[in-house]
C-alpha cells in the first residue's frame, strides 16, 4: 500500500511538470499579430494615453495604452475582436467584429468625438462585416 501512494505520488508530480510545459508550447504555436494605430480628435490632433481594450469573441482582454504621440500597439493572438478606445473628455468608441488580418495592413485608427457635458456621448459603435438576418425577398414582400 505504501509503495502503491509512493507510486502516485511521483506521478502526479510529474504529471504537473509535463503539463505547463505542454500549455506554453500550445500558446507559443499560436499565431501572433501586431495591430497599430493612432487615435485622434475631429480636428485630426492626437489623443495621448488613451486606454484601448480588445476583446476575442471568447470573452479574453487585452489593453493597451496609447503614449504621448497617440499611438498605441496590441501584440494578439489571430482572431475576431471587439476594440473599444476611451480617453477622458471624448466619446468612447467600439468596432465589433474585427478580424485581425493575417498580413500586416493599414493600421487601425480611431477618431473620438469630443464629449460635450450637457449632452450624452451618441453611441459610436461600428459594425464589421454585417451580414442581413433575413433575405431581400422578405422585404420585399412586406413592402409591398
Amino acid at each position: 500500500m505504501k509503495r502503491f501512494f509512493l507510486f502516485l505520488s511521483v506521478a502526479l508530480i510529474s504529471a504537473g511538470s509535463v503539463l505547463p510545459n505542454a500549455s506554453r508550447s500550445v500558446q507559443a504555436n499560436v499565431p501572433r499579430v501586431i495591430l497599430i494605430g493612432t487615435v485622434y480628435d475631429p480636428n485630426h490632433s492626437v489623443i495621448p494615453y488613451t486606454q484601448l481594450v480588445a476583446q476575442s469573441l471568447e470573452g479574453k482582454e487585452y489593453w493597451s495604452t496609447a503614449n504621448d504621440e497617440g499611438v498605441y500597439k496590441f501584440e494578439l493572438p489571430l482572431a475576431t475582436y471587439k476594440i473599444e478606445a476611451n480617453a477622458p473628455g471624448f466619446c468612447p468608441k467600439r468596432i465589433e467584429r474585427f478580424r485581425l488580418p493575417r498580413s500586416p495592413q493599414s493600421p487601425l485608427d480611431f477618431v473620438l468625438e469630443i464629449s460635450e457635458s450637457d449632452r450624452p456621448c451618441a453611441q459610436n459603435i461600428i459594425i464589421k462585416k454585417q451580414r442581413p438576418t433575413r433575405k431581400p425577398e422578405v422585404f420585399r414582400s412586406i413592402a409591398e
